[in-house]
């Protein structure tokens, strides 16, 4: 299932995983009502407003865990030992430079390292992060199974922006570190995530997690049964224990 398309970034990502999957795995690509037992492969905005109102049985993530993950001010705050993270009016708080962020995003779309936060930007919808250095790591995590990370080879403080992810991308590398497999568990289940893909940012441990609660081409969904309750207050697979 794929989302319909709109002069937007994230559509085009998007859609082309979901061209992708449905090719690996010779499944119809469809757009529009989705039918029941639906591989979702949508960009985040638009998973978050149809899994809060579908009523038919799907592949996707959780409501509750995708609003979760999506807000990152919310996931910041039950993640211990990471970044200290302010709303933008309090960037006060935070010595300069400063990573400033959307408060609901993904794929680094808006992510800016700066001195100060613009007027029109000093609201609950941005936050402030406090800059770690250190190597970027993405590690992929599925209920108790956690991959192994792969750190991302990038110039040291140089931010994994959105052109980066997707046009000039960087070499990766496997990175044999239980500890940061350790701390994406932990951080899972902190979040109760369900379908879950961690980032981190980190400086020989996992000192700063993004989440990205969607399916990646990795996941094989014919291993797995659809979700079995249409109602957003017990949707998804079942959550990580806490």
């Amino acid at each position: 299932m794929r989302e319909p398309w709109r002069a937007h970034p994230l559509a085009w990502i998007h859609r082309a995983e979901a061209r992708s999957i449905a090719r690996e795995l010779g499944a119809q690509l469809i757009s529009g009502k989705v039918p029941p037992g639906s591989l979702l492969r949508l960009s985040d905005p638009v998973m978050c407003e149809v899994v809060r109102t579908l009523q038919v049985p799907y592949f996707g993530p959780g409501s509750a865990a995708l609003e979760r993950c999506y807000d990152k001010y919310e996931a910041g705050r039950r993640i211990a030992g990471g970044p200290r993270t302010f709303l933008a009016s309090e960037a006060h708080s935070l010595p300069t430079p400063f990573v400033l962020k959307p408060r609901r995003g993904s794929d680094s779309i808006g992510v800016r390292l700066v001195d100060d936060v613009p007027p029109r930007k000093r609201d609950e919808d941005h936050l402030v992060q406090e800059r770690i250095v250190g190597d970027e790591v993405t590690v992929a995590l599925f209920r108790e199974r956690v991959g192994m990370p792969l750190r991302i080879l990038l110039p040291p403080g140089t931010l994994y922006s959105f052109l980066r992810k997707y046009v000039w991308r960087p070499a990766r590398e496997v990175l044999r570190d239980a500890a940061i497999r350790d701390a994406a568990l932990a951080a899972g289940r902190a979040l109760g995530v369900d379908w879950p893909r961690a980032s981190t940012s980190s400086c020989g441990t996992a000192g700063r997690f993004f989440w990205n609660a969607t399916p990646r081409r990795s996941w094989d969904p014919t291993r797995h049964s659809p979700r079995a309750s249409p109602r957003p207050e017990s949707s998804g697979l079942p959550s990580l224990p806490g």
